[in-house]
């Protein structure tokens, strides 16, 4: 399976901005990932979709998908 660092995403950076949101405060990944402007259309697709089977398999735990946007952007919220 693509993993997020094989994409160019440094871990590091993506979980200390996930740390930065209040508890419950919905994002997007695009809101939330700080390098996502510096990214290629074509890598932001990649990243998305690794990104939610991240979040809806557990293995990013402080987050939940709570719904996709009419532009279906995915929706996240804080839980942790």
């Amino acid at each position: 399976m693509l993993e997020l660092t094989d994409l160019g995403v440094n871990i590091d950076v993506l979980k200390k901005d996930i740390n930065n949101l209040k508890l419950n405060e919905e994002v997007e990944l695009k809101e939330l990932y700080s390098k996502w402007n510096e990214l290629d259309n074509n890598i932001r697709l990649k990243i998305g979709k690794v990104f939610y089977k991240l979040v809806l398999q557990g293995d990013i735990k402080s987050l939940l998908f709570i719904k996709k946007k009419t532009n279906n952007h995915a929706v996240y919220q804080k839980v942790v």
